[in-house]
């Protein structure tokens, strides 16, 4: 077994292709043009136009600051902490169990005393 997430292998290879989207003409990599939204090789000129699938437009929700953190998603998965770097004043969050790191400002080593704190995840 390689170790490697063949899902993951696809979606690079799915992104490659797209991406390198390649001329029927000549076989060069076709740029976008900006001036008419489609692809040109600028080797030999050909022009291609992208099809759109109207159908998987997503839109996305607006959620309300001062509510989310009553209505939202607070877990990361392992609880937080804030610490404020006593050299730089820059506060960092470390996971709960962290009693040592360096800070990423500053370089200045931290030992961790301060109590926890209920942060919103990502995309919550």
């Amino acid at each position: 077994m390689s170790g490697f997430d063949t899902n993951l292998d696809a979606e690079v290879a799915s992104t490659m292709e797209e991406t390198d989207k390649k001329c029927p003409s000549c076989g060069g990599v076709m740029d976008f043009d900006p001036a008419t939204g489609g692809l040109s090789c600028p080797y030999c000129g050909h022009m291609e136009e992208i099809t759109v699938n109207k159908q998987e437009a997503l839109s996305a929700e607006e959620l309300a600051l001062d509510k989310a953190d009553k209505l939202e998603n607070c877990d990361w998965g392992a609880e937080k902490k804030t610490i404020i770097c006593n050299s730089c004043g820059a506060e960092s969050v470390y996971d709960a169990l962290e009693i040592a790191a360096v800070c990423p400002f500053c370089g200045s080593n931290q030992v961790m005393e301060a109590a926890d704190q209920n942060t919103m995840a990502p995309g919550a």
